[in-house]
């Protein structure tokens, strides 16, 4: 979910300053910055006292450009997806590629992408993950089926 690590880093002149964690690994920080909703990048200082800055950049985010000594630039990867949708797509609107079970939506999406084919995505989390990948023209129609708990996911032209 995030490219990098970058040698330079990003200041308040090129993104706003979201918060400043200490003793987090680099995983906790990357999980951190997922949480909340406008971090799209972070700087990182690994060692014996590791900082976690969080920032909120345009996406995609800009290159870093501050040097700041063992520090570590890590930016989000934008979402090609658009969605969540409460419909969801069927063989009426597009053609079935696969079905997949256990796989998280970052997964889920990850997958669609090497795909050549793959343009949308219904998607269950609950009780258990449920993936079916779909070849739609692009954009994608509107999907217009339902089934409880699905959501549907389109490829970004």
């Amino acid at each position: 979910r995030f490219s990098g690590p970058y040698d330079n880093v990003w200041n308040s002149v090129q993104c706003e300053y979201i918060v400043w964690f200490h003793r987090k690994s680099l995983s906790q920080c990357k999980s951190v910055c997922l949480e909340r909703p406008t971090c799209t990048a972070l700087n990182y200082k690994d060692g014996p006292y590791t900082e976690c800055i969080l920032w909120a950049c345009p996406l995609p985010a800009p290159s870093p450009k501050s040097t700041r000594a063992t520090y570590k630039g890590y930016s989000l990867i934008p979402d090609r997806f658009s969605g969540p949708y409460e419909n969801i797509w069927s063989s009426l609107q597009c053609e079935y590629i696969v079905w997949y079970h256990r796989k998280s939506l970052w997964e889920c999406k990850s997958v669609c992408l090497e795909w050549s084919t793959c343009t949308a995505i219904n998607y269950k989390d609950r009780p258990y993950t449920e993936c079916i990948l779909w070849e739609c023209p692009l954009p994608a129609p509107a999907p217009i089926s339902t089934r409880a708990t699905y959501k549907g996911y389109s490829l970004i032209p």
